[in-house]
């Protein structure tokens, strides 16, 4: 599938206003299924797990134990998902940068991997769904495109 908005790499960064304003009501209207997490605040592993849980809408109480078990949450939700395309946000991430890079460099990697294994691994994603990864956030790193 052909992503309304300019990605061309798994994942893409872009400007916290241009997602809000450009993006996400273009992938809305494209029906791509958007993951959202909300990084705003996020100065550790624990903490973005907590928010990557509530927007996988994981029953109350679910603990997501480590980046193994992020992964396997979120391989088991995109082998389900309904849509040809999702994309994964992680919003305003400039406090993980600031205060855990290391935590947003594996959170990054974890769903760069999930990428590349939803488009060549039919066996366990079915439903042949493209995905691709967002990060949101302000600055010259984040491109107004």
């Amino acid at each position: 599938m052909e992503f309304p908005v300019p990605v061309r790499r798994a994942v893409t960064l872009v400007d916290d206003g241009r997602y809000d304003t450009g993006w996400r009501p273009a992938l809305e209207r494209a029906g791509v299924l958007l993951l959202e997490v909300d990084t705003a605040g996020v100065h550790g592993a624990d903490e973005f797990f907590a928010r990557a849980a509530a927007a996988l809408a994981l029953p109350a109480g679910t603990r997501i134990g480590g980046w193994s078990g992020l992964e396997d949450y979120l391989r088991q939700q995109v082998a389900t998902w309904p849509r040809e395309a999702a994309m994964i946000v992680m919003r305003r991430v400039e406090d993980m940068a600031r205060g855990c890079l290391g935590d947003l460099l594996e959170a990054v990697s974890v769903l760069r991997d999930l990428v590349v294994a939803a488009e060549s691994d039919a066996q366990n994603f079915p439903n042949d769904v493209a995905v691709r990864v967002a990060l949101t956030g302000s600055g010259p790193s984040f491109p107004d495109g």
